[in-house]
């Protein structure tokens, strides 16, 4: 199906940044995004999704943060190091 939406320039340019992030396309962005949505749970918050489409669901969370987040290590996140910062 083709579909053609027409965007806020201020919200395609948004859009085009995350897909930059990513390494996509706006085009594979948007429909991967579209995709997702079409997944998840519905207005009563049943989740209708196997276990492999939870999976992939997840996956594509995951790989839609950009790649230079920096990584954090346990120590870093530990509950003395968050309340003993200065």
């Amino acid at each position: 199906m083709t579909l053609s939406v027409e965007m806020k320039p201020d919200v395609e340019a948004r859009l085009s940044a995350r897909a930059r992030a990513t390494g996509e396309s706006l085009e594979a962005f948007i429909q991967r995004v579209l995709e997702r949505e079409a997944l998840a749970t519905d207005a009563k918050g049943s989740a209708s999704l196997t276990g492999a489409q939870k999976a992939q669901a997840y996956r594509a969370w995951a790989k839609s943060f950009p790649p230079s987040l920096p990584s954090l290590s346990l120590e870093e996140v530990s509950r003395e190091k968050i309340y003993n910062r200065k």
